[in-house]
């Protein structure tokens, strides 16, 4: 991800969020979560037929929303559950 994007990510989640922002990733399909100082790649809410994620659209089969996927997203969302989830969260370089 380039350093303006991170930027205006974590810039984004402060105006919007108190600190909180949930962010897709057009060309991948994942979600990024920022939390303050910290972020983690929470995985994709498109899968294909079996289920499966296709990473950086390498594969070229057909995804869908995962509504289950979704949902729990969500839910982590309402709930401020996404500290207690277990993602890898790293430090992102743009002090907040």
């Amino acid at each position: 991800m380039e350093n303006w994007t991170r930027k205006f990510e974590s810039k984004h989640s402060i105006s919007c969020g108190g600190g909180t922002g949930i962010f897709l990733v057009v060309t991948s399909t994942y979600i990024i979560i920022i939390r303050d100082r910290r972020a983690c790649l929470w995985g994709s809410l498109y899968l294909d037929d079996y289920d499966e994620e296709d990473r950086d659209l390498k594969r070229g089969k057909p995804l869908y929303l995962s509504e289950d996927r979704f949902n729990l997203l969500e839910s982590q969302w309402l709930s401020h559950r996404f500290a207690h989830t277990k993602h890898t969260w790293v430090w992102h370089r743009d002090s907040l």
